[in-house]
């Protein structure tokens, strides 16, 4: 199939599994959804888990079972809300910002791979045509 959906789709998955494939290889035992979890909490740390759930596009049960696995590998810990008992603030902890550098490295490389070949022009072209199929979906 060549609609924009199916190759956006497939896409994303095969970087999915390419991203995870490489993190093996450098010896993370971490899915590209935990990869992804540090990334975003290196850029904003202590967010609810409903906040870190919608920025991933993550329900709820998943991202509780991504954390749960997170916690007893020691690369994140939640803590109970000061503003909120219900609900659990996520941080990352002392080890899990240790491997953010090597992973960002697995990141990159990845996306180098991916893109090689493609020019400056085309690789903004694409973002920005991706960043505006996003934005009309949210809307």
């Amino acid at each position: 199939d060549k609609s924009l959906n199916f190759l956006v789709n497939k896409t994303a998955q095969k970087f999915k599994l390419e991203l995870g494939r490489k993190l093996k290889q450098q010896g993370f035992d971490l899915s590209s959804d935990q990869w992804s979890v540090l990334l975003a909490l290196e850029e904003k740390d202590g967010p609810s888990q409903t906040e870190l759930a919608q920025k991933l596009y993550k329900d709820r049960s998943n991202i509780t079972r991504i954390l749960d696995l997170m916690e007893k590998m020691k690369l994140v810990e939640r803590r109970r809300s000061p503003s909120d008992r219900r609900e659990y603030n996520v941080f990352i902890t002392q080890a899990g910002r240790d491997i953010l550098p090597d992973l960002k490295q697995v990141g990159d490389s990845l996306s180098e791979k991916a893109l090689k070949d493609a020019s400056k022009e085309e690789v903004e072209v694409i973002k920005k045509f991706l960043g505006r199929v996003f934005e009309n979906l949210e809307n």
